[in-house]
């Protein structure tokens, strides 16, 4: 099965670019917390990925000219949505993401960058 390095259950990546074991960025982000909500959203996204790699042989890739790697998410989504394949997972990121906008919601007018 293929994965993407940045997924590969065996590697670690930074979570700000990507890039494998890069030093800088774990420095800066040892110290930071991570919300629940938030590990649920990436949690969830990481499985619809999987789930695409691991269905790429099914699907229809020229359409939204998708090479393997370099797919975008509306790319991704839309892939999966046209194949009827993932739904269930699409429809728990979406719910992932809403439980993450919920409590960001609020924080925003309080701390001012909405009002």
């Amino acid at each position: 099965m293929f994965y993407p390095e940045s997924l590969c259950p065996s590697c670690t990546s930074c979570a700000l670019c990507g890039q494998l074991n890069h030093k800088e960025h774990k420095e800066f982000t040892r110290d930071t917390k991570v919300c629940r909500e938030a590990q649920a959203v990436l949690s969830s996204a990481k499985a619809v990925y999987r789930f695409y790699f691991a269905h790429l042989h099914l699907l229809q890739r020229k359409q939204f000219k998708i090479e393997t790697y370099d797919a975008g998410w509306y790319q991704i989504r839309q892939t999966l949505l046209g194949a009827k394949l993932g739904t269930d997972l699409l429809a728990d990121l979406k719910h992932q993401h809403d439980r993450l906008k919920e409590k960001i919601l609020p924080q925003l007018y309080d701390y001012g960058i909405l009002n």
